[in-house]
């Protein structure tokens, strides 16, 4: 059973749809990331977010309050020694 599975993916039609769903993959993961990004940047003077915005402006990021930079610090901080952790754990193996 397997081995007929194995021997429909070899051919051209299989490659293809392997192409097709790990590029559908790659667009659900990175989509909402992008229209995220996208309206992050909108320079609009309405609190609306808008994708794809009219004019790209870093205002959003100048209203932040204070208060939160503690917050964002630790975000940063913990996702800096996950990544260190990560790494020191991946390199070896």
């Amino acid at each position: 059973m397997m081995r007929r599975v194995l021997a429909r993916l070899e051919t051209p039609v299989g490659r293809a749809f392997i192409w097709f769903i790990v590029c559908a993959a790659f667009v659900f993961l990175y989509a909402p990331m992008i229209v995220v990004a996208g309206a992050a940047l909108g320079g609009g003077a309405r609190p609306v977010i808008e994708f794809p915005p009219s004019t790209f402006s870093l205002a959003r990021f100048t209203s932040i309050p204070a208060s939160q930079y503690r917050a964002i610090w630790l975000s940063i901080e913990l996702a800096s020694a996950a990544a260190i952790v990560g790494v020191m754990i991946g390199v070896p193996a």
